[in-house]
């Protein structure tokens, strides 16, 4: 569900799909999805397929796929006759693979994940100028 309660504001052009609560509570145009990274990708892939155009990469920064429990992807909206962005759909099946295979069952220590949130909000501020 799109939230449109908060005061900042992205681009207007584009959504957030995360599942961060601090980019969810910073901004508006956030589309909060609740579960791990794949979830996330799966949902822009959802987004995708609808006409939308990947706008920053699923796998930013140097992190340990296996340690970041969050992942905030950002969407253009759609484009117009419909056309599907196939490279977008491409970056993100690979994301899905590179996931998939740095998976281990060991969860983040709660004591990191404050942490890991706000290293991602600030991958997500440096992809785009608010």
């Amino acid at each position: 569900m799109l939230n449109t309660k908060k005061m900042n504001k992205i681009d207007s052009t584009l959504t957030v799909i995360t599942n961060n609560p601090l980019v969810r509570d910073k901004y508006s145009n956030v589309i909060y999805v609740y579960g791990g990274p794949l979830q996330v990708i799966d949902k822009v892939l959802e987004f995708l397929e609808k006409g939308y155009l990947l706008h920053s990469h699923p796998i930013s920064g140097s992190i340990r796929l296996s340690c970041n429990p969050y992942r905030s992807i950002l969407v253009s909206k759609k484009r117009s006759g419909g056309q599907i962005d196939k490279n977008g759909i491409k970056t993100i099946l690979v994301a899905i693979d590179h996931i998939y295979k740095s998976i281990n069952n060991r969860p983040t220590p709660k004591v990191f994940l404050y942490d890991y949130a706000e290293l991602d909000l600030e991958l997500l501020e440096k992809t785009v100028t608010f």
